[in-house]
């Protein structure tokens, strides 16, 4: 009787839950997110967006059309060009580091947001980044210094190319119901693949005597990754950050980046330095900071790396030279020939393979990258 009056109780709590939406994901409010750093020594780009719900499934909209500029102290004023999907660019400016800047974005329906005031703040160079070798894959740190202690925040962000190749060669294609040759000059054996960073990386010498950065780490390859088949690029931008700049990317981190245990730090409310002029209590997301971007990349051969164990996963089949198979094989294109090949009675037919591990252009592209 005390098991089944147990029973009914836990049915009965279970019965009785009702979802709860807090009140950040029930809101309607679409705030503007502003994504950019005003480089001023280079080409700045200004991102423009509006959050959405959670349980929204639509795509991130983008805030076209809007009227973005940089402007200084001094009285100078630079319109940011748009490139449209709520991209604003201005072309390479040399900007006087001993003023200040901001920008000023005026939206479509003539709301208008600044952001503060900032102080130029010049990065110094990246002594260099370099990898290592691990028993889960490959791990690559950054390493910089100030000699003068003036930058002690820095953060980071990197570009990712590799050059990979197709499992097998082919000078063959199924087109209008026949084997025929391939041109020649299509290359659909050595390709490239790109991606960018999605982490925040931050560092931090404000606890050193000196103001250096030993060994951050910024990515690391997974053991046996078709990134490091042949052979893979980095490139890692550095930027140094004034201390609002950094506890505002410090506090973005610790609510995109380290919330799903119970020992994780709980989300707080981020606070930028955009504003509403149109409206003070609004929401703004985004944090402008301004000086020089610096830049190193670094190259990783495959050869380089003991052990790295690739394996691409492909198979190589044969069909018989029958014009039924041959339809059944490539008129679908999910296989393509590779070349002939002969049984050992003599019949004639092909060899063949999916035709992603033949043509490399369907995980990137055959146009090798101008710093390659």
């Amino acid at each position: 009787m005390k098991k089944l009056s147990i029973l009914l109780f836990l049915l009965c709590m279970l019965c009785c839950k009702d979802r709860y939406n807090p009140p950040v994901v029930s809101t309607n409010n679409s705030y503007l997110v502003v994504e950019g750093y005003i480089n001023g020594s280079g080409i700045t780009t200004i991102k423009l967006s509006r959050t959405f719900k959670l349980a929204d499934t639509a795509r991130v909209t983008v805030e076209a059309n809007a009227q973005v500029r940089v402007e200084s102290n001094g009285g100078a004023s630079y319109l940011l060009a748009n490139r449209g999907g709520g991209t604003y660019e201005l072309a390479q400016t040399n900007l006087n580091p001993a003023q200040q800047y901001r920008v000023r974005i005026v939206t479509t329906g003539n709301r208008e947001y600044v952001s503060d005031w900032v102080a130029y703040k010049a990065t110094p160079a990246i002594d260099s980044v370099n990898w290592r070798r691990t028993g889960d894959g490959v791990q690559i740190y950054v390493n910089a210094h100030d000699d003068q202690n003036k930058t002690i925040y820095y953060r980071w962000d990197y570009d990712e190319t590799w050059e990979y190749h197709s499992a097998y060669r082919t000078v063959l294609e199924y087109k209008n119901h026949a084997i025929v040759r391939r041109d020649p000059n299509i290359d659909l054996f050595t390709c490239w693949q790109s991606q960018i960073s999605s982490r925040i990386l931050l560092g931090s010498s404000a606890k050193l005597v000196k103001d250096v950065i030993s060994l951050s780490p910024v990515t690391s390859i997974p053991q046996g990754s078709w990134m490091l088949s042949v052979r893979y690029s980095i490139i890692v931008r550095q930027y140094a950050l004034d201390e609002k700049g950094y506890q505002y990317w410090l506090n973005l981190q610790k609510n995109t980046e380290s919330l799903g245990s119970i020992f994780d730090p709980l989300p707080s409310e981020i606070s930028g330095n955009i504003h509403s002029t149109s409206n003070p209590t609004e929401l703004v997301l985004g944090y402008i900071s301004v000086g020089n971007i610096q830049n190193k990349r670094l190259f990783i051969n495959n050869a380089d790396v003991s052990n790295w164990f690739y394996r691409d996963g492909c198979e190589l089949l044969f069909t018989p030279n029958n014009k039924d198979s041959l339809e059944a094989y490539f008129g679908g294109g999910g296989y393509s020939p590779t070349d002939e090949a002969f049984l050992p009675s003599g019949a004639m037919g092909y060899n063949y393979s999916t035709t992603g591990c033949v043509d490399c252009r369907l995980r990137g592209t055959n146009v090798r990258p101008s710093f390659w």
